[in-house]
């Protein structure tokens, strides 16, 4: 892993602000909790299963319709890191990631910077008032 440094945090400051934060200027009280238990599923599972697992838009009876908007910010987050490196972009299309995700040969690259960006969203959900209900 590296130093999550400022490129990162203020990367996931502009996702969250862009994709999840809320007109009310909140963002949904759970999303501190899917951000530290998709770590532990990555670990848990492996990249891949975590990605299907928190990205797909039909989750049980809707309890979840927040996850896979961390997905695409997380993903977001790796990009702008990416396009300041010069490589390829991921996709924030679900079934286009996880075939880029399958066809790479740097599965291990991809998965740290994926704990990288969860880490800096972790960090940039601190500075947003969380809100008291789950927006539907």
């Amino acid at each position: 892993m590296t130093t999550i440094n400022n490129i990162l945090i203020e990367a996931a400051i502009k996702s969250i602000k862009d994709g999840i934060e809320g007109t009310d200027k909140t963002v949904p009280k759970e999303m501190n909790g899917y951000v530290s238990s998709f770590g532990a599923a990555v670990i848990q599972s492996g990249l891949v299963p975590a990605i299907i697992f928190y990205g797909a838009e039909k989750q049980e009876k809707d309890k979840a319709p927040e996850r896979p908007k961390m997905i695409k910010a997380l993903v977001q987050i790796i990009n702008k890191k990416r396009s300041l490196r010069g490589k390829d972009l991921l996709s924030t299309d679900l079934k286009l990631l996880l075939e880029q995700l399958l066809k790479s040969k740097d599965l291990r690259v991809i998965q740290g910077e994926f704990a990288d960006a969860a880490i800096a969203f972790k960090l940039a959900l601190r500075i947003f008032k969380p809100s008291e209900k789950t927006k539907k």
